[in-house]
């Protein structure tokens, strides 16, 4: 069908690549007589089982994601802001989590690790009626032991979903991860509560015995969201800029500073510093936070740069 077509070669320009399969299940769960806890409980072992056996056909790192929108109940169908949301934002969260991973390792291992690793490819297979199964592929096979960054940077993020029955917990755990890291779970949080949908995950290497498994129902991610959009800079992470003073707006707040690697702009918060002073062409430093304030439809992060404070070079 021509639909299908263009939903074959749709997806985010630069990294992702979609394919997709239609299953059909007989009848509808309601009309056999199985409860919905039921039907969760056995696509959760599906689900586990698939991640581990594409792992080890496609010798590479697999990442197998369940969502339960409504349109899902009763066949396979999915609202493309849905889909295309839901992609950009579990890429996010774990592009971020890949950087995060390589912070932990010597300057040259970092330097001889791509971040391109991080980027997924994808092939979407709908499960029974209720829920929607999207199955990405590492875009790089992994190392000789089936490992590489991308695995850790997903055993990086069980960690942020490991106690999603417990607010306090996962704040806990956020306060560890402080940063963009932090932030993109949040944001994935709140596209599932927007979205009235829980998620599930597991994910496998090729040499794993067991996938490794994650869920976060729809009113726990309700929770978390009311407990985590109440505590300020969760999300942010410091950034340190050196250079000429470029430009400035009083009025409006915005600045630009030219650095070694091109100007880069920002703004002032309310009850920020004053840029009273500041000479255009003078050499300053300035001591910022980064805010991703958003995820574009192509899956650009929209981040804005605050100033904090500054001194004289």
């Amino acid at each position: 069908a021509s639909w299908q077509r263009w939903l074959a070669g749709f997806g985010t320009p630069g990294w992702l690549e979609t394919l997709w399969r239609l299953s059909r299940s007989n009848e509808p769960s309601s009309r056999v007589g199985y409860s919905r806890t039921m039907v969760s409980c056995c696509i959760d072992r599906t689900a586990d089982q698939l991640a581990l056996s594409e792992a080890r056909m496609r010798h590479n790192v697999v990442l197998e994601v369940t969502t339960d929108p409504p349109e899902a109940v009763h066949e396979h169908r999915i609202r493309v802001s849905t889909y295309t949301g839901l992609l950009n934002y579990v890429q996010t969260i774990v592009k971020h989590a890949y950087r995060a991973s390589l912070r932990d390792l010597s300057t040259g291992n970092r330097n001889r690790t791509y971040l391109d690793e991080a980027h997924l490819m994808v092939v979407v297979i709908p499960a029974s009626a209720g829920s929607f199964r999207v199955v990405l592929e590492a875009s790089q096979t992994p190392d000789m032991f089936g490992l590489g960054e991308l695995s850790r940077a997903l055993q990086r993020m069980d960690v942020l979903f490991e106690h999603t029955d417990s607010p306090q917990g996962t704040l806990d755990i956020l306060k560890e991860h402080r940063g963009h890291l932090a932030g993109s779970y949040v944001r994935l949080l709140n596209f599932l509560v927007q979205h009235n949908t829980g998620l599930r995950y597991s994910w496998a290497h090729p040499i794993s015995t067991n996938a490794n498994f994650r869920s976060v129902s729809e009113s726990e991610a309700i929770l978390l969201v009311d407990v985590l959009s109440g505590v300020s800079n969760l999300g942010s992470e410091p950034v340190t800029l050196v250079g000429e003073f470029e430009r400035v707006n009083r009025h409006g707040g915005s600045w630009g500073i030219l650095t070694e690697d091109g100007v880069r702009s920002g703004r002032i918060k309310d009850g920020g510093p004053s840029l009273n002073g500041l000479r255009v062409g003078g050499r300053y430093k300035f001591h910022c936070i980064e805010e991703i304030e958003g995820i574009e439809a192509t899956g650009r992060e929209s981040r804005t740069l605050y100033l904090n404070e500054y001194e004289s070079e």
